[in-house]
């Protein structure tokens, strides 16, 4: 089952995640510029975020949060299939 459909509830869960962390984090900056789609097209946007996930799945400090980017990166692989 698909938990993350569109690119909306992909950036309401980007929105909790900047949220979770302070302004010093070194993933503030990326979740914030995610949190917005500031891409022309879905596909280029769930491209790059699915670059930042994979940079966050190799850190240990996110290692909390490793289940839910990993079913995200499954459902944005789902989303790239139908777009």
């Amino acid at each position: 089952m698909v938990k993350y459909k569109d690119v909306w509830t992909i950036q309401k869960y980007i929105c909790q995640l900047m949220e979770d962390y302070d302004r010093s984090s070194k993933w503030h900056e990326d979740l914030t510029w995610f949190s917005k789609n500031r891409y022309t097209s879905p596909s280029e946007y769930l491209g790059e975020l699915n670059l930042l996930i994979d940079r966050m799945l190799e850190d240990y400090d996110m290692r909390v949060y490793h289940r839910e980017l990993q079913r995200l990166k499954k459902d944005i692989i789902k989303l790239f299939s139908g777009l």
